[in-house]
């Protein structure tokens, strides 16, 4: 057992910068609940946000790696933390060697939750729901208002390179790098940091055993006597280098836009809000004191677009449909469930919002028999879809070489989107999702003969 001479106490806030959703195993409200304890009130695990913590900073030490590898920088060690300092702050077991851990995560609290019901569903190549592929689940949408407290303990020794750890893991969550639960690859899981609150208790001060008292609580109502400090701009700042290609691609609505929301709706008391029986998957938000809301596009949405434009692109171009979506398998991720097998996908796709400029049209629609032309009986219904505005795609690709030629197939199936060749969400046959726009890519040339010479391989 080693000493304790430094106790660290951590507060921080943050807001949903995206839908969390964090399971929890029940299925009253949807097919996958966001967990709750006992009192019924949402919560984020500590272990869950362990778990994300741990491993963003194993994942951040094999890029270090990485990239000292590819700038030839093997003969100089430039590598900051390793595996064992991982292991120092979060403790590990080893058969019958074991550390405790010395950094304690409690549940997240989450104030003012923003609950939301979205479809998840898994289309055919004619845009037809696949049979029992069709799902919901809960998740707390973006604006959600969460508080995290930590408690890290160290010798001297330690203090200095477990505080960088825990900036590190702070800086990664303020950029989204830190994500959690459910479908972070296509948006969700983001948190932005607002707060960030220190309270130190150190060997040899005068307050070396106020840790034994402490509480939030306390502090935050004297702050001078626990000596809180505000370090939230320090620890938001950004301590690594990126190794990924960002791709962001402006994008203007030229039509209406329809990516629907199935699930009934939860109505608010005493609102005078017209009910629709379709409508486009939105969220309320706030600016300059006033609230509005803005239309969404999912990040699984524009996953299910992209991935089925490039593997349309990779047939034009000569691949036969089982390697093209064998390629496709490679960045997009697979899921083999009679195998029981998955690969996680290496395309990170952000959620995108429409611009408040965007409007949102109330339609009342029927269905009309064709042979007799008049209105079916129980066919009519009304849909809420959102004509106009701006809005981005946003990807995020390794840079590395294995994944160059996929950075071309994305830029050619961008180009498609771009130009209003391929159109997202439904309703596409009356002139739903159609964006225009422009893609300008650095090194563009450069990934499209990366493409090329694969293919060209490929059928050679």
């Amino acid at each position: 057992m080693k000493k304790t001479d430094y106790y660290g106490f951590i507060r921080l806030e943050a807001n949903a910068y995206s839908p969390i959703c964090i399971a929890g195993g029940e299925e009253e409200e949807s097919d996958h609940d966001v967990i709750r304890n006992f009192d019924g009130e949402f919560f984020l695990p500590g272990t869950s946000l362990a778990g994300a913590f741990r491993s963003y900073c194993e994942e951040m030490i094999q890029k270090q790696v990485q990239l000292q590898k590819a700038n030839d920088c093997l003969k100089q060690n430039t590598v900051k933390w390793k595996q064992q300092d991982v292991d120092q702050l979060f403790g590990y077991a080893q058969g019958e060697d074991s550390k405790e851990s010395s950094f304690f995560v409690f549940d997240g609290e989450i104030k003012q939750a923003k609950r939301i019901i979205r479809d998840g569903i898994a289309l055919s190549e004619d845009k037809i729901t696949l049979e029992t592929k069709k799902y919901t689940y809960e998740a707390l949408d973006a604006g959600t208002e969460i508080v995290m407290e930590w408690v890290v303990k160290a010798t001297l020794e330690e203090k200095e390179r477990f505080l960088e750890m825990l900036r590190m893991i702070t800086a990664g969550i303020h950029s989204g790098r830190v994500r959690l639960g459910h479908k972070k690859m296509r948006g969700m899981g983001e948190l932005r940091i607002s707060e960030v609150l220190l309270c130190e208790f150190e060997k040899g001060t005068d307050h070396a055993y106020g840790w034994q008292e402490f509480s939030w609580e306390k502090a935050l109502n004297n702050r001078k006597k626990y000596s809180v400090k505000n370090v939230t701009a320090e620890w938001q700042t950004k301590r690594w280098e990126e190794n990924q290609i960002q791709i962001v691609v402006p994008l203007k609505l030229r039509g209406g836009l329809s990516i629907r929301q199935y699930s009934a709706k939860i109505k608010e008391k005493d609102s005078d809000q017209i009910e629709a029986d379709f409508q486009q998957i939105e969220r309320t938000k706030e600016k300059d004191g006033k609230t509005y809301r803005c239309a969404v596009i999912p990040g699984s949405t524009w996953n299910g677009a992209l991935r089925h434009q490039c593997k349309k692109v990779l047939q034009e171009l000569g691949l036969s449909s089982s390697k093209a979506e064998q390629w496709i398998q490679e960045i997009f991720g697979y899921v083999k469930e009679t195998e029981k097998e998955a690969y996680r996908s290496q395309i990170e796709v952000k959620e995108s919002e429409l611009s408040q400029d965007s409007e949102p049209v109330f339609m009342v629609r029927n269905r009309i028999n064709r042979f007799e032309g008049g209105t079916m009986d129980g066919a009519l219904y009304t849909e809420l879809s959102y004509f106009g505005g701006n809005t981005n795609i946003t990807l995020f690709i390794p840079d590395k070489e294995t994944c160059y030629w996929a950075v071309g197939l994305l830029i050619l199936v961008l180009k498609d989107i771009a130009n209003g060749f391929f159109a997202i969400g439904g309703q596409t046959a009356i002139g739903r999702g159609i964006f225009c726009g422009t893609v300008n890519m650095e090194k563009e040339a450069y990934y499209l003969e990366k493409l090329a010479s694969r293919i060209e391989e490929e059928l050679s």
